[in-house]
């Protein structure tokens, strides 16, 4: 049985990853994703945009948005072959988690999941 409410295998997929961020995106091909939930972040209170980023210019229309993907060969004129994701430290408690992440804490996380 197909439960719509699960995203990957054991039902957590990229979900999870709103443990540590409220507004994830990411890059792929020409097409730039933002995901947010609380609705509070895109125009118009969307929960989530998709472009096109060389066919629509977005990279010089919103050159902050992108000053973070400028790792690993990414050109904001070109394709990008690979993916590239996007996760924002949650800075404030939110409604999906009052818990705030530093770079500390991310690094101990990382730390443990090493040893």
């Amino acid at each position: 049985m197909v439960d719509p409410d699960k995203i990957g295998r054991f039902g957590l997929g990229f979900c999870s990853i709103f443990h540590i961020t409220d507004v994830p995106s990411f890059i792929s091909g020409t097409q730039i994703s933002f995901f947010d939930p609380h609705e509070t972040n895109l125009p118009n209170k969307k929960r989530g945009v998709k472009g096109n980023f060389v066919r629509d210019n977005l990279g010089a229309k919103y050159p902050r948005q992108f000053e973070s993907y400028n790792i690993f060969g990414f050109n904001e004129k070109k394709e990008y072959p690979s993916t590239l994701f996007r996760f924002p430290l949650r800075s404030k408690p939110s409604t999906i988690s009052q818990r705030v992440y530093t770079n500390e804490l991310i690094s101990k996380l990382f730390e443990d999941l090493v040893v």
